[in-house]
């Protein structure tokens, strides 16, 4: 084999003894489409009846880095951004694509799996620029109008675009007013905008083949696939949302034509309209299987689809992620409980297993110790996911290997869990929000709270919502149901990094509202009782939960059994279709108060005993209280002159999230397990602080103390008990972790059974 990008053509023609043309095209960025427009020439006109186009491009050096930035272009975040004021260079990718081109009449002949039709291709070129990366605006519009020429259609006949996306700026702004003047004209419906490369970076050659493959996937599967970018936008213009707009939300859609553009650094453009084909005869042939490949992941030296092998991921996590620190109790970030499926489902995504979050479940999710971290923490976490049969896998989540003599890592695991392939998937549940919900929800009346007021009530718990998991919304307690409807709030949503499938705080949100409303309708003796996550039976969606949703707790789903309150969440989209449901979330009681608040302990209270007799809610309820006013409050007080504040930052998908307290009865807040209290003395910035805003407080918060099971103070550090310890005392909530898991599955087989 001969070494050199010039005989690559030719190295695979010898390899599969091929004798038609080979040829290597080079027009940089757009170099995939400039051969597929050769290949589609030599189609039409007979001179070939079949031809392979490839795009390839490796990063087996640094040189392709050193050059770009060199040249400052390379964005070292990790980030890449298209038409958001963030743009500011790009990531690189690599990889392969290629496809199969055949004439149409031929194709269905041969009984061929038919993706998508070319219908027009145009290349062109910029001509005198002020330089060979300068772009030509009306260059790129008639490339623009010559592949819809070509395919005889108009522009409001095209539904999607990928476009080329440089990741500057001014670049980005010139395509914006390119793609307007051609397609945003008596529109209908707006365009929709994507790209693959916040996805998957710049795969420089390989850039026009990726985009095609993805594109002509969307249109054969008619599904739209999210646009990652784009949240902040440009500073210099805004988009007319009836004529352009980025898909946020994966999920079916009407797509007869779609296109792309990949305009080259050196001038050479290029534009594709594809259309969905509908087969008028039977297709004989699939694809075939892959084959096994001997793939290593370089970070683990583990084999990478190995049955006996794990599949290994490594997660940094420190104070700043935005999830948790938007989520304090008193003043220590705490991850949530419900943060962690948002993690695992990345975590397989990310996984070479060829599944999607549809066709995965998330089962039998049991918290063992929390992840809370103080200001200037950071912890490195390791997800293992072990094959027990073809189609599940024993999940554990434990610190990463320590680094650094004498460095011991705990060997306690955060969560273990398990993942199984859905049969089928989850494809839809058949069931969508009424449509007198929904219109009580979007325009509240005295039936609906604000979501403000309960975390306004959990602030006085000390349990601290800010930034981006301080959710908006409202909640409507109905006869038989429980509905919410729950978004981001935009403003902190903006900073965030990436898109997440299962947003923390729409999860934890609509926990924190049902939590508060099952426990305010069942008294428990009047005194404050923290209800934390402990264990849930499942969670499976069909699609991504986006940036709002609805939820639903039904009423005969609520459980309360001693010191239990068990409930199921059931999903739905903004449209009002069921996406998603959490089945048998259990949260467990703190009984031993001493455990989050040691000055309890320290004045000698007694742990909280347990509670009465369980009572049914029932589908009666008491009249809400007024709007801004408080439920009476019972129990201990936060010590006068602390206050409780957070500062939001950016998080990356995949990275971690908090939770809160609820009124009066505290709500789902982080973990079930070893919770911390606050020791006056460190000053706070005073950011969005709860307690009483009327009162004149000391902008402190309070350093952390966390109760060790043998009732001393560990310091500001917590200690972890061993596994001999915690099998014997869990120290939140005063029984041992065993004995903790037992009590959740004994009371739920005692109640209705396992779903």
């Amino acid at each position: 084999m001969t070494v050199g990008q010039n005989y690559l053509a030719a190295n695979v023609s010898q390899f599969f003894n091929w004798h038609g043309p080979a040829m290597v095209m080079d027009t940089a960025c757009s170099s995939s489409l400039v051969a597929m427009k050769v290949a589609t020439d030599a189609l039409v006109a007979g001179s070939i009846d079949l031809a392979l186009v490839a795009g390839v491009s490796l990063l087996a050096d640094p040189s392709a880095h050193e050059l770009f930035r060199r040249r400052g272009l390379l964005r070292e975040d990790g980030e890449f951004h298209i038409f958001d004021r963030r743009a500011g260079g790009v990531v690189l990718g690599e990889g392969a694509g290629v496809v199969v081109l055949k004439p149409l009449a031929q194709a269905e002949r041969d009984g061929d799996t038919v993706y998508a039709v070319v219908e027009g291709l145009a290349i062109n070129n910029d001509g005198r620029t002020a330089g060979p990366a300068t772009p030509n605006l009306a260059a790129q519009k008639e490339v623009m109008r010559e592949a819809l020429r070509q395919a005889g259609r108009r522009p409001d006949q095209v539904a999607h675009l990928d476009v080329n996306g440089s990741g500057s700026e001014m670049t980005d702004l010139l395509e914006l007013k390119a793609i307007e003047a051609v397609y945003g004209q008596d529109r209908t419906r707006p365009l929709r905008l994507g790209s693959m490369k916040p996805n998957i970076g710049h795969p420089l050659c390989a850039e026009g083949i990726a985009a095609f493959i993805k594109v002509t996937l969307m249109v054969h599967h008619q599904r739209t696939v999210p646009f990652l970018s784009g949240v902040q936008p440009l500073e210099h213009y805004a988009l007319d949302p009836a004529r352009l707009d980025f898909p946020r939300h994966a999920g079916a859609t009407d797509l007869p034509y779609a296109a792309l553009s990949s305009f080259a650094d050196g001038g050479t453009n290029g534009h594709v309209v594809v259309g969905h084909h509908v087969p008028r005869l039977p297709v004989r042939r699939r694809p075939v299987e892959l084959p096994e490949l001997n793939r290593t992941d370089v970070r683990t030296g583990e084999r990478v689809g190995d049955a006996t092998s794990p599949m290994v991921w490594t997660r940094r996590i420190d104070a700043r992620d935005a999830v948790l620190d938007g989520h304090r109790v008193y003043g220590r970030r705490l991850l949530p409980g419900l943060a962690w499926i948002d993690l695992l489902y990345g975590c397989f995504e990310e996984a070479a297993t060829g599944l999607a979050h549809r066709e995965l479940s998330l089962r039998d999710v049991t918290i063992y110790r929390p992840l809370a971290l103080d200001a200037d923490g950071a912890v490195e976490i390791r997800v293992e996911a072990r094959a027990e049969t073809p189609d599940s896998w024993r999940i554990t989540v434990t610190d990463a290997p320590a680094q650094g003599p004498g460095a011991r890592a705990v060997a306690t695991p955060y969560v273990t869990a398990e993942m199984h392939r859905v049969a089928g998937g989850t494809t839809g549940f058949g069931t969508d929000v009424p449509d007198e919900v929904r219109a009580v929800l979007r325009d509240p009346d005295g039936r609906v709270r604000d979501l403000e007021e309960i975390y306004r009530d959990f602030r006085a718990q000390e349990l601290v919502h800010s930034g981006l998991m301080k959710a908006v919304g409202a909640v409507y307690t109905g006869a038989d149901d429980i509905w919410l409807r729950v978004a981001l709030d935009e403003r902190a949503a903006s900073r965030d990094r990436g898109e997440r499938l299962f947003h923390p705080a729409l999860i934890d949100g609509s926990a924190v509202a049902a939590c508060a409303v099952a426990l305010g309708e069942v008294p428990a003796g009047g005194e404050q009782r923290l209800f934390l996550p402990l264990h849930y039976a499942s969670f499976r969606a069909g699609a991504s939960l986006g940036r709002a949703c609805y939820t639903r707790v039904r009423r005969e789903s609520i459980e309360r059994r001693e010191e239990l309150l068990t409930f199921t969440m059931e999903f739905f989209d903004i449209e009002g279709h069921k996406v998603g449901e959490l089945a048998d979330l259990t949260t467990k009681v703190v009984r031993d108060a001493g455990h989050i608040e040691p000055r309890a302990a320290a004045a000698g209270r007694e742990p909280i005993p347990p509670s009465g007799p369980e009572r049914s809610p029932g589908p009666a309820r008491g009249p809400d209280p007024p709007p801004g006013s408080s439920p009476p409050r019972t129990g201990p007080s936060p010590p006068a002159g602390t206050r409780f504040c957070s500062r939001p930052t950016g998080s990356r998908r995949g990275d971690l999230g908090p939770r809160r307290p609820a009124r009066r009865s505290g709500g789902p807040g982080g973990h079930a397990h070893e919770l911390l209290r606050p020791w006056p003395g460190l000053r706070r910035p005073p950011e969005d602080c709860g307690g009483d805003r009327g009162a004149a407080r000391d902008e402190a918060v309070a350093d952390v103390a966390v109760r060790a099971p043998d009732g001393g103070r560990t310091g500001r550090a917590s200690r972890t008990p061993s596994p001999s310890e915690s099998d014997k005392s869990c120290p939140a909530h005063g029984a041992g972790r065993t004995g903790a898991v037992r009590a959740v599955r004994g009371a739920r087989r005692a109640g209705r059974g396992w779903r």
